[in-house]
Protein backbone atom coordinates (compact mmCIF):
# COMPACT_ATOMS: atom_id res chain seq x y z
CA UNK A 1 0.00 0.00 0.00
CA UNK A 2 1.50 3.33 -1.04
CA UNK A 3 1.76 6.17 1.45
CA UNK A 4 -0.60 9.12 1.09
CA UNK A 5 0.87 12.39 -0.09
CA UNK A 6 0.14 15.53 1.89
CA UNK A 7 -2.19 16.77 -0.84
CA UNK A 8 -4.18 13.52 -0.65
CA UNK A 9 -4.38 13.81 3.13
CA UNK A 10 -5.62 17.41 2.92
CA UNK A 11 -8.15 16.38 0.28
CA UNK A 12 -9.44 13.70 2.66
CA UNK A 13 -9.85 16.35 5.37
CA UNK A 14 -11.76 18.55 2.90
CA UNK A 15 -14.14 15.71 2.00
CA UNK A 16 -14.78 14.81 5.64
CA UNK A 17 -15.50 18.37 6.78
CA UNK A 18 -18.84 19.18 5.23
CA UNK A 19 -20.67 22.23 6.51
CA UNK A 20 -19.54 24.21 9.53
CA UNK A 21 -22.50 25.65 11.37
CA UNK A 22 -22.51 29.43 11.61
CA UNK A 23 -22.84 29.86 15.38
CA UNK A 24 -21.30 33.32 15.68
CA UNK A 25 -23.54 36.38 15.43
CA UNK A 26 -22.47 39.89 14.48
CA UNK A 27 -25.18 41.91 16.25
CA UNK A 28 -24.07 45.24 14.77
CA UNK A 29 -24.40 44.13 11.11
CA UNK A 30 -26.89 41.33 11.89
CA UNK A 31 -25.24 38.32 10.22
CA UNK A 32 -24.13 34.88 11.31
CA UNK A 33 -20.63 33.50 10.76
CA UNK A 34 -18.52 30.45 11.48
CA UNK A 35 -16.13 31.28 14.29
CA UNK A 36 -12.42 30.52 14.01
CA UNK A 37 -12.73 28.06 16.90
CA UNK A 38 -15.64 26.26 15.20
CA UNK A 39 -13.53 25.87 12.05
CA UNK A 40 -10.50 24.70 14.05
CA UNK A 41 -12.61 22.22 16.03
CA UNK A 42 -14.10 20.80 12.83
CA UNK A 43 -10.73 20.03 11.25
CA UNK A 44 -8.38 19.42 14.21
CA UNK A 45 -9.33 15.79 14.86
CA UNK A 46 -9.31 14.84 11.18
CA UNK A 47 -5.91 16.49 10.62
CA UNK A 48 -4.53 14.65 13.65
CA UNK A 49 -5.89 11.33 12.39
CA UNK A 50 -4.03 11.97 9.12
CA UNK A 51 -0.81 12.93 10.99
CA UNK A 52 -0.97 16.48 9.64
CA UNK A 53 -0.54 19.67 11.60
CA UNK A 54 -0.70 23.32 10.63
CA UNK A 55 1.73 25.85 12.07
CA UNK A 56 0.98 29.57 11.68
CA UNK A 57 3.68 32.23 11.43
CA UNK A 58 3.10 35.99 11.30
CA UNK A 59 5.52 37.30 8.68
CA UNK A 60 4.60 40.98 8.98
CA UNK A 61 2.13 43.34 10.58
CA UNK A 62 1.25 47.02 10.72
CA UNK A 63 -1.00 49.11 12.94
CA UNK A 64 -2.56 52.45 12.11
CA UNK A 65 -4.85 54.76 14.05
CA UNK A 66 -8.33 55.50 12.79
CA UNK A 67 -10.94 57.90 14.09
CA UNK A 68 -14.38 56.30 13.96
CA UNK A 69 -17.63 58.14 13.20
CA UNK A 70 -18.10 58.85 16.93
CA UNK A 71 -14.72 60.61 17.12
CA UNK A 72 -13.04 57.80 19.06
CA UNK A 73 -9.56 56.50 18.22
CA UNK A 74 -9.44 52.89 17.07
CA UNK A 75 -6.58 50.81 15.78
CA UNK A 76 -6.55 48.92 12.50
CA UNK A 77 -4.04 46.09 12.27
CA UNK A 78 -3.03 44.31 9.09
CA UNK A 79 -1.16 41.02 9.33
CA UNK A 80 0.41 38.70 6.81
CA UNK A 81 0.35 35.12 8.04
CA UNK A 82 2.08 32.12 6.57
CA UNK A 83 0.37 28.80 7.29
CA UNK A 84 2.37 25.62 6.79
CA UNK A 85 0.87 22.14 6.80
CA UNK A 86 3.35 19.46 7.91
CA UNK A 87 2.91 15.76 7.13
CA UNK A 88 4.13 13.76 10.11
CA UNK A 89 4.61 10.64 7.97
CA UNK A 90 6.44 11.91 4.89
CA UNK A 91 7.89 15.22 6.09
CA UNK A 92 6.21 17.04 3.18
CA UNK A 93 5.09 20.63 3.72
CA UNK A 94 2.70 22.96 1.94
CA UNK A 95 2.52 26.67 2.77
CA UNK A 96 0.14 29.45 1.89
CA UNK A 97 -0.20 33.08 2.87
CA UNK A 98 -3.26 34.79 4.29
CA UNK A 99 -3.81 38.48 4.93
CA UNK A 100 -6.12 39.66 7.68
CA UNK A 101 -7.26 42.98 9.02
CA UNK A 102 -8.78 43.75 12.40
CA UNK A 103 -10.12 46.88 14.05
CA UNK A 104 -10.43 47.49 17.78
CA UNK A 105 -10.47 50.38 20.25
CA UNK A 106 -8.26 48.43 22.66
CA UNK A 107 -5.49 45.91 22.30
CA UNK A 108 -7.24 43.26 20.22
CA UNK A 109 -6.81 44.57 16.65
CA UNK A 110 -3.85 42.27 15.91
CA UNK A 111 -5.67 39.23 17.30
CA UNK A 112 -8.74 40.03 15.20
CA UNK A 113 -6.51 40.38 12.12
CA UNK A 114 -4.85 37.02 12.82
CA UNK A 115 -8.27 35.36 13.14
CA UNK A 116 -9.32 36.92 9.85
CA UNK A 117 -6.20 35.63 8.13
CA UNK A 118 -6.91 32.12 9.43
CA UNK A 119 -10.31 32.19 7.76
CA UNK A 120 -8.74 32.59 4.31
CA UNK A 121 -10.26 30.10 1.91
CA UNK A 122 -9.84 29.31 -1.73
CA UNK A 123 -12.71 30.14 -4.03
CA UNK A 124 -13.51 28.48 -7.36
CA UNK A 125 -11.14 30.81 -9.24
CA UNK A 126 -8.20 29.26 -7.36
CA UNK A 127 -9.13 25.79 -8.55
CA UNK A 128 -9.80 27.04 -12.09
CA UNK A 129 -6.34 28.64 -12.35
CA UNK A 130 -4.27 25.72 -11.03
Amino acid sequence: MSEKTLVKKLTKVMTEVKNIEKRGLNKFHNYKYATESDVADAVREILAREAVMMIPNMTSHSIREHTNNKGKIEYIATVVMEFTFHDGDSGETISFTGIGEGQDAGDKAVYKAMTGAQKVRFDESFYDSN
